[in-house]
């Protein structure tokens, strides 16, 4: 999975030219709302460390993959074939189209996303949300990538695991640690981690309890 952390980063990255965000026609969340109430209602529990260490891990390839993009109306080639579409309904709404779009001669993107910039009394700078597929290498599937950032700098993924999802924030590598905060159903989890080795207290709410793996 690294290289197609590494290979997203490098694709969404290529139009840091600025502008503005909106909704896309492939997969994902169907709107900011969407996605607001996604980080504010999680559905599942951490119930167990194989819990806690499943969401780290999928919270790893998230937050890996996220980059911040912007574009107006235009088509960017891509540098080895392909193009990305970018659409900037107005300056706080744009849609990304990726259009067999390759980093390199064997890494495409094809799929969609979108950006929305928060308005006044939003608790949310922006929000954003990328369903593309991926064919890298070795490495093929779905990247959905849903997240938000708060105001105050904090980044919100939406994050999924076993059918249930989770909001998280912080940060994670499954080959260095980090540190990192769970809300799930009941309320929030206090999650640190030193190479495969964590743990996550949770709230009082949760018990108190500490997970470890």
């Amino acid at each position: 999975m690294k290289r197609t952390v590494f290979f997203s980063i490098a694709l969404l990255s290529m139009v840091l030219v600025g502008a503005g965000c909106s909704n896309s026609e492939k997969g994902g969340a169907s709107s900011p709302a969407a996605v607001k109430k996604a980080l504010e209602n999680p559905t599942g529990s951490v119930d167990s460390p194989e819990t806690a260490q499943g969401i780290a891990d999928a919270f790893a390839e998230q937050m890996a993959s996220q980059s911040m993009v912007g574009g107006s109306n235009q088509s960017i080639p891509c540098p080895d074939g392909g193009s990305m579409n970018v659409s900037a309904a107005s300056e706080e709404n744009v849609n990304f189209s990726y259009r067999n779009c390759c980093y390199e001669a064997q890494c495409c993107l094809n799929g969609n996303g979108w950006i929305s910039y928060g308005g006044a009394g939003s608790a949310y700078e922006l929000c954003a949300a990328f369903n593309v597929d991926i064919n890298c290498y070795e490495d093929n599937g779905d990247l959905n990538l849903q997240y938000c950032l708060g105001d105050s700098g904090d980044m919100w993924f939406v994050v999924s695991y076993q059918g249930e999802t989770f909001a998280v924030s912080g940060y994670y590598d499954s080959d260095y640690g980090g540190e990192w905060t769970i809300r799930d159903a009941n309320g929030t989890w206090q999650c640190e981690a030193s190479c495969s080795s964590g743990d996550c207290t949770g709230s009082c709410n949760n018990g108190a309890e500490t997970l470890s793996w």
